[in-house]
């Protein structure tokens, strides 16, 4: 499953959003990583989510795969909506 999302949050993806999209996605047993402009970060990993150098505006596709992808697909959904 995947969905897209445009970053609006003025700090986009910087190393607390990072911790806290980590936090949320090791709730879960899918695999989940985010890409942004070719580039692809593993969801578990704070370095890796920053190195995206995802900004304000840009568009992320967030990818997931695994036994609970539905409920990681909703819950990711709402949260990147409240959270950025």
């Amino acid at each position: 499953m995947k969905f897209s999302y445009k970053i609006t949050a003025e700090t986009g993806i910087h190393g607390r959003a990072a911790a806290h999209i980590v936090n949320m996605c090791q709730q879960f047993n899918s695999d989940i990583s985010i890409v942004h402009n070719g580039r692809i970060g593993n969801a578990n990993s704070i370095v890796s989510l920053v190195s995206l150098e995802a900004k304000q505006d840009d568009i992320i596709n967030i990818l997931i795969d695994g036994e609970d992808e539905c409920m990681a697909y909703d819950s990711l959904k709402v949260y990147f909506k409240n959270n950025f």
